[in-house]
């Protein structure tokens, strides 16, 4: 009977597992949901070829192999279960290699620097064992209920880091927006350190984009995902991981999955074009096109024009960033904003944790009017207030004065170009 291979855990509908192995050649990787109570019977199921080890499970798994490498055994925890020739479980943790991989990717280095790794889980033993082997000059782990070396209360005392990881799921989806240090926190770091958070969905959650609104060089776990599947899989057929940056084949890996998962967002005045762009660019990408005001009014069972008109452009702003919040936290759309998205800070991180933020610039003579009351009056006095705004929230500008396909192809042409270019 042909050995099966895919993912065990808790919960994993979310799991981007099993499209990351299809490109490695594994079409039949599947997703294993269980009790804790029949992981062990499943591991020591004679058909099993191989699977990965997910959240809550790879510490449980460990005491159920009768063989550990020498990475899983620094870590206790295994994310890379295989059954060798002679039958014996075989005990691997591959996320140290994908860490390892991301850190040389975003150009951080370990070595002699002091790693403040937050979290006490499997995560964290790999990020610990990740700086060992790197040869980080301390190490200290924090978490919210106290790991080795206290709870977070602890932290001040660590304000001169030179690295820090998160390796907890505080501000991984679905509760986009949480994050395990406060501003306050990060400013508070003596010497602008590296960020690293373990979380890739979002792409960026709210500790990275604080990060990176500070100026720190900063990673998601994107890359450590990409790398440590592909680590994972070279342990299936028996071969040893190799650990080098680049690695084209994870590369590749990366740049599908943020061409898959990334949020293209439109942004601009009212009347710039930004429904119909974002049509054509559906049917360019076949994905599927949000339009803010669209889902105001099915929300509100009124129309943004009315609701306005009724009850004020505060309340309509509540509901625009509360479908902000909603859609934004999702993964491989189009969105449509209306043109006072940028009116509200906090819309940026909404958008930003899973998207590239296109500015549709268009000339005020071609601007449309009809059904926009905030447009009807001065308009040239609302660009100069929203234009600065604008120019903030964007990832890149687009100009509209031609036709709406071909600001369409620029778009999708420049999010292709930008996915290539990423390193972080």
């Amino acid at each position: 009977m042909a050995k099966f291979y895919g993912l065990v855990g808790g919960a994993l509908s979310h799991s981007w597992s099993p499209f990351i192995h299809s490109l490695l050649g594994r079409a039949d990787y599947k997703l294993f949901e269980l009790a804790e109570s029949e992981l062990e019977a499943f591991l020591h199921d004679p058909d099993l070829g191989g699977v990965n080890v997910t959240i809550p499970y790879k510490k449980a798994a460990a005491a159920c192999c009768d063989v550990l490498t020498e990475r899983a055994g620094m870590t206790g925890s295994v994310n890379t279960v295989v059954r060798l020739a002679d039958g014996r479980l075989l005990g691997d943790n591959t996320d140290i290699c994908g860490l390892l991989y991301l850190a040389e990717r975003s150009g951080i280095c370990m070595q002699g620097q002091k790693v403040l790794i937050i979290g006490c889980g499997g995560a964290a033993a790999a990020a610990a064992a990740a700086a060992r082997l790197s040869a980080a000059r301390q190490m200290v782990m924090l978490s919210r209920r106290g790991g080795p070396d206290g709870d977070m209360s602890r932290l001040i005392a660590h304000y001169d880091s030179d690295i820090i990881i998160n390796a907890t799921p505080c501000g991984m989806y679905p509760h986009c927006g949480q994050s395990p240090l406060s501003r306050e926190n990060l400013a508070s770091m003596q010497k602008r350190p590296a960020v690293i958070d373990l979380i890739y969905n979002p792409l960026r959650s709210r500790l990275l984009l604080d990060a990176a609104d500070m100026g720190y060089i900063c990673s998601g776990g994107l890359p450590m995902l990409a790398a440590q599947a592909v680590a994972a899989n070279l342990v299936f057929n028996g071969r040893e991981p190799d650990l080098s940056y680049p690695q084209p084949q994870t590369e590749d890996i990366i740049s599908r999955l943020l061409q898959q998962q990334e949020n293209i967002v439109l942004i601009g005045m009212p009347g710039c074009g930004k429904s119909s762009i974002g049509r054509e660019l559906a049917g360019i990408s076949g994905r599927r096109l949000v339009d803010l005001d669209e889902e105001i009014g099915k929300a509100a069972g009124k129309t943004p024009e009315d609701i306005i008109n009724e009850q004020g452009e505060e309340v309509f702003r509540d509901w625009e960033s509360a479908q902000a919040a909603r859609w934004g936290g999702e993964s491989g759309l189009i969105i449509s904003c209306g043109g006072g998205v940028v009116l509200r800070p906090e819309n940026r991180f909404y958008l930003q944790q899973n998207g590239r933020i296109y500015w549709i610039q268009r000339s005020r003579g071609k601007l449309a009017t009809e059904g926009r009351p905030l447009s009807r009056g001065d308009l040239a006095a609302l660009e100069g207030v929203r234009y600065p705004m604008y120019e903030k929230f964007a990832d890149a500008a687009v100009n509209n004065e031609d036709t709406v396909a071909d600001c369409a192809a620029r778009i999708w042409r420049d999010h292709l170009e930008s996915i290539g270019n990423k390193r972080a």
